[in-house]
């Protein structure tokens, strides 16, 4: 028998990037991917709460990527 070679990094991070983004609740294929923006409302919110930290807090998640599901409507 032939023992397959562990993979390095590299060719992982390949592997993965050619495969199709799923849903890891259906396991469907179709999914929509959007930039979530900076919500004023949650803003308003933590600086009312917290006050100028509130509104830094809020915005730290501006630049993530939200993922959605078109046939199960999962978000993550």
């Amino acid at each position: 028998m032939t023992e397959q070679q562990p993979q390095n990094s590299s060719q992982l991070d390949q592997q993965k990037s050619t495969e199709p983004l799923k849903c890891p609740r259906c396991g469907s294929t179709q999914i929509h991917v959007d930039k979530k923006g900076f919500d004023a409302g949650n803003a308003c919110c933590g600086a009312i709460l917290l006050g100028p930290l509130g509104i830094l807090c809020v915005a730290g998640g501006a630049n993530k990527l939200r993922k959605t599901c078109l046939n199960c409507k999962k978000t993550w």
